[in-house]
């Protein structure tokens, strides 16, 4: 990774102006692995990062039986000197600035917390100095000592100008001494976040825990101690059980409860249940809504009615409130109740059928369903469904007929009936199963002067040769049925004059995409090669 000539680099200037996001890809790419706790890579081939943040909380902890190891032999030469050698690192920087999630990503990554800038100054000092609280709390549940002097000869109490800061070192030198730890040997106490008490690490529990909702990776370092944790596990066990309820009132209580107690609960579990609690205060709302609407007195505010329901659930989904089905069954069972006996009699009385149109149909379908839902009386449901079946199909039939009138006109077709074959490639006779001369297979087309050929397009319908077969059958089928659906000479003949067309494309076309697809394959593993 490049330095210019104060020795910082990309990751040095993005943990010291807290740019997580850079900081997070920089390490993904293996930035970091320069600054770990015993690197023995080089520049050009780093190690990869660390997996285990269990063991890399152990092996950074500052703790070390012998005096002389805290701070590294090659970085320094004693007190009072100045060592032009040693360069800072991303960690020093963010626990200086007090950047505690950039912070916790290097310490993830392995980053040693022994390195020493050229004063002597380790990541305890820099934090210390830095006077960032949230910064040394983290420390402090890493696992750290407090026992370094730097080359000026300070020590961490000397350094620090935060009373908050030094509240937290004398609880931590006490707790030591209560212990029987002596500061300069490998064990230490650890800060639990839930009750700000230091304890043994006997007596602890570590973490890696997502630190919001959106978080995709397990970034924020926490340490608990046994009681407080599985406190949190208790109420934990119990938001899952009322996440899993419906029982609005209960899981608003404790929600409450875990705000105003400051319960450290998973953040995606909290969120989870936190929708849960929205996603039932809206359903209540809906349901009390549509139980107001059960009898209405005044027919013209039906349609009113509608609208203040569409809203609510049109809300409800703008939120992101992600309602049940039955919400949704529910809503919509009042909304046809509120509409059936405005619309239905009303598309009986007006619709004229010599000169109905497609969108009535679609009309009268609704009403139909509508009526049938909310028991309109059954001769009502037969006429409209009778009538209905017969102006689908009639439409349809011309809607076929008029898409293969349209379909475009090819200026020839094989002579042979042919299939292709997809292990050879070749185009085989269906009767004589011998390859086909393909300049045989094609009558010679007239020739132009000065003109090309129209550009010959498969309308959008027709793309899927699934889609031509299945019109060509329908249209069979309706004509087969056309004194039921009272199909006119003229539109027979015009169906009879164009089936057979398509009938000889459709097969056409399934050739042609065989060879199609034969081309493909083979373009694409000539491609892997």
């Amino acid at each position: 990774m490049a330095e210019d000539k104060s020795k910082w680099n990309a990751l040095i200037w993005a943990a010291n102006v807290g740019s997580v996001e850079v900081v997070r890809f920089l390490l993904a790419k293996g930035a970091g692995s320069i600054y770990r706790k015993g690197y023995v890579g080089t520049k050009s081939n780093p190690e990869s990062p660390v997996k285990d943040p269990a063991s890399l909380a152990k092996s950074n902890t500052l703790a070390f039986d012998d005096p002389s190891q805290q701070q590294k032999s090659e970085k320094t030469t004693g007190p009072g000197v100045i060592n032009e050698k040693a360069r800072s690192t991303p960690l020093q920087w963010a626990c200086f600035k007090g950047h505690p999630q950039i912070v916790a990503l290097l310490l993830k990554d392995g980053q040693d917390l022994l390195e020493c800038d050229k004063f002597g100054n380790n990541c305890i000092h820099q934090a210390v100095a830095g006077g960032h609280v949230p910064t040394f709390r983290l420390l402090l549940q890493w696992g750290i000592k407090l026992h370094y002097v730097n080359n000026r000869g300070h020590t961490v109490v000397e350094l620090c100008t935060n009373a908050e800061i030094m509240k937290y070192i004398k609880k931590f030198k006490e707790t030591e001494k209560a212990l029987g730890i002596d500061p300069k040997e490998e064990r230490t106490v650890y800060l639990c976040a839930i009750s700000d008490e230091f304890c043994a690490e006997k007596d602890i529990e570590s973490f890696w825990l997502y630190e919001t909702k959106d978080s995709v990776e397990q970034e924020k370092f926490e340490t608990r101690c046994h009681e407080e944790h599985n406190k949190v596990l208790a109420h934990q066990d119990e938001l899952l059980e009322l996440i899993k309820g419906y029982d609005y009132g209960a899981l608003t209580t404790k929600l409450k409860f875990i705000a105003d107690k400051d319960i450290h609960i998973e953040i995606k579990l909290l969120e989870k249940a936190i929708v849960h609690q929205e996603k039932l205060r809206t359903q209540i709302e809906i349901m009390d809504f549509i139980q107001s609407v059960n009898e209405v007195d005044n027919y013209k505010t039906i349609k009113k009615s509608i609208n203040i329901l569409e809203d609510k659930v049109r809300d409800a989904m703008a939120r992101g409130v992600n309602l049940d089905q039955s919400i949704f069954d529910a809503v919509k069972a009042c909304i046809d109740r509120l509409t059936a006996e405005r619309n239905l009699r009303f598309e009986l009385d007006n619709l004229q059928v010599g000169t109905v149109k497609p969108e009535e149909v679609k009309t009268l379908e609704e009403r139909k369903v509508e009526a049938k839902e909310f028991h309109v009386a059954d001769k009502f449901l037969e006429n409209a469904e009778v009538l209905k079946t017969k102006m689908e199909k009639h439409l349809h039939a011309k809607e076929i007929l008029k898409r293969f009138q349209e379909y475009p006109v090819r200026e020839a077709y094989p002579l042979i009936k042919y299939y292709f074959d997809m292990k050879t490639g070749k185009k085989m006779d269906k009767v004589t199963k011998k390859m086909i001369d393909p300049a045989k297979l094609y009558p010679p087309l007239p020739k132009r002067r000065g003109k090309k050929a129209p550009k010959w397009v498969i309308p959008d319908w027709a793309i899927n040769t699934i889609e031509l077969k299945n019109s060509m059958n329908t249209l069979n089928e309706y004509l087969a049925n056309r004194e039921e659906l009272e199909l006119d000479d003229e539109f027979v003949t015009a169906c009879q004059a164009q089936l057979p067309r398509m009938k000889e494309e459709y097969e056409l076309r399934v050739e042609l995409d065989k060879e199609f697809k034969f081309e493909e394959e083979k373009k694409a593993k000539k491609k892997k090669k």
